[in-house]
């Protein structure tokens, strides 16, 4: 079973094949982590430009963090 690296690798994986849609539903979310903040401020915004339909749905008290940055 893979780590929390394969994890992360996997998921940006994803983000970069995605050709229609991307869909990230999550209780847990930290914007104060790296592999977090380049999901959000690099990959998702990329895929988007690409075409791709992108939506994200988080706690909000998460997401209230998280866009306050």
């Amino acid at each position: 079973m893979g780590g929390f690296d394969e994890d992360v690798g996997c998921v940006e994986r994803c983000v970069r094949r995605a050709r229609s849609s991307i869909a990230i539903a999550t209780c847990y979310f930290k914007a104060d982590e790296a592999h977090f903040t380049r999901l959000l401020c690099e990959l998702l915004p990329a895929a988007a430009r690409r075409g791709v339909r992108v939506r994200l749905l988080l706690d909000a008290t998460v997401a209230r963090a998280a866009i306050a940055r």
